[in-house]
């Protein structure tokens, strides 16, 4: 019995330790988060962005393709992508009720991988990791130190209390930038790759200092370059505009 007693006591004691060290590893994950928002124009300047809209160029490095495409999404409840591809123009839209696609061969709901991706992007949305500490769906915790590209950076986690999204957000230990962001890509089978957007060219819009380059790395190799070509903040669009759906075409005149 006593054998049984000193187990448990060591067992709550290690308890104790866990959890205090978790709350202070947190704690770090917070200054450091606030740092962020500090360098990116400060967390109450960050919060009153209600939408953004971004038209960008996206170079595929891979495909050798090069395509214009308007990102246009609500802080942190819904995410539209109008995409001229070759082929045609493909629109896809998520929320957290669903999500759809509309292109040249009509429109559907997301299937399962393509409406997991968009989920992914809903929720990197980068106001929403700058502003974690301030959702109740999610949470922050430091994860280490580490270099990248020659400069001292901190590694924190953002996660969803429930869905299992997560994100690697780096912040450049010097500047305060969110420089990096690592996460999970999207496969049908095998393991995800790893996915790395690292962030250049800051420029200050109404107050707020926000990346007009990003450059998208998998597994080490580059993959795709996106320039911002126009950037509009508090545009005043709903989520109910978002989520309207083009009219479908007119059937041909017998």
């Amino acid at each position: 019995m006593r054998y049984i007693r000193n187990r448990m006591r060591l067992f709550c004691i290690a308890l104790l330790c866990a959890s205090w060290l978790r709350a202070e590893t947190d704690q770090k994950a917070l200054d450091w988060l606030h740092k962020a928002q500090e360098q990116a124009g400060g967390a109450d300047a960050l919060a009153a962005i209600h939408d953004v809209r971004q038209k960008r160029q996206m170079r595929s490095l891979v495909a050798g393709v090069t395509a214009e495409q308007t990102l246009t999404y609500v802080v942190p409840k819904a995410l539209k992508q109008e995409s001229a591809l070759p082929f045609g123009k493909v629109i896809v839209f998520v929320d957290a009720d669903g999500g759809w696609m509309n292109g040249p061969q009509g429109q559907i709901d997301l299937p399962p991988p393509q409406r997991k991706q968009a989920d992914g992007e809903l929720f990197r949305i980068r106001e929403a990791l700058l502003l974690a500490d301030r959702l109740e769906d999610r949470e922050v915790h430091f994860l280490r130190e580490a270099e990248d590209e020659g400069r001292q950076a901190v590694v924190l986690e953002v996660a969803a209390k429930q869905g299992g999204e997560t994100a690697q957000v780096w912040i450049d230990k010097e500047s305060g930038d969110f420089s990096k962001l690592a996460y999970e890509g999207i496969v049908l089978a095998g393991k995800p790759p790893l996915v790395e957007e690292r962030f250049s060219d800051f420029r200050e819009i109404e107050g707020v200092r926000v990346p007009y380059k990003t450059a998208i790395h998998q597994n080490g190799p580059l993959l795709t370059e996106v320039t911002v070509i126009e950037l509009e903040l508090n545009t005043g669009v709903t989520v109910e505009e978002l989520a309207r759906k083009p009219k479908p075409p007119a059937a041909p005149a017998p």
